[in-house]
């Protein structure tokens, strides 16, 4: 008699770095116990659907809360979060706790710029030039270096932002984003500036999920 294999739904973003890691996930478990099967299930959060400043809706915590009342309530077995998202002020939720974190990917920066121009790193920007970037920690440490610059909050899907760039509607002339980002959605090669870690601290924490 033979019985159902056992099912892991694994919560996370519908966003596609959010699906992305989410299907690592389910990758390793199926590498380690074989016969285990796995769902993905995903939610698109009150963060992805607000454009503005995430400050205004209580922060990045907003990002992962949703999913995790779906870990409490038994909706999913596991839920898988960027670290970066992870509030570093706040408890974690009830009965809930780090389980496992994967391998850390690349953790540098990089600049784009879009297609055709003469600028190939932030040092040459021109005085006034307006940089997009999504991240405070990004804004405050290319300002610290070029208190010159204008830096403008970008949010939206990584394929979405670059579009933009390229499109020039928004008069950027650069936009920083992360590595792994740009590599998971095969975009690597617009990498044309990659900043040190002396140039750019990385934000805190791997990618990570919670059980």
């Amino acid at each position: 008699m033979s019985s159902t294999p056992e099912l892991i739904r694994i919560g996370t973003r519908a966003a596609p770095m959010a699906t992305f890691q989410a299907e690592q996930v389910a990758e390793l478990i199926r590498k380690h116990a074989p016969d285990t099967r796995t769902e993905i299930v995903t939610h698109t959060t009150e963060a992805d659907k607000w454009q503005g400043d995430l400050a205004r809706l209580g922060g990045k915590g907003l990002f992962t809360e949703a999913i995790d009342e779906k870990l409490q309530r038994g909706q999913v077995d596991v839920a898988v979060h960027c670290m970066k998202d992870v509030p570093g002020d706040q408890p974690l939720p009830e009965g809930l706790i780090f389980g496992a974190y994967l391998p850390r990917e690349d953790v540098h920066d990089v600049v784009l710029f879009p297609n055709g121009s003469d600028h190939s790193s932030l040092e040459h920007l021109p005085p006034g030039a307006v940089v997009a970037s999504s991240a405070v920690r990004r804004k405050a440490q290319i300002l610290r270096d070029r208190p010159d610059l204008q830096v403008e909050r970008v949010r939206g899907l990584v394929g979405s932002r670059v579009e933009r760039l390229d499109k020039g509607a928004h008069g950027w002339s650069a936009m920083v984003l992360s590595m792994a980002g740009l590599r998971r959605h095969g975009l690597e090669g617009r990498a044309e500036q990659v900043l040190s870690l002396e140039e750019m601290l990385p934000a805190v924490g791997g990618r990570g999920h919670r059980g």
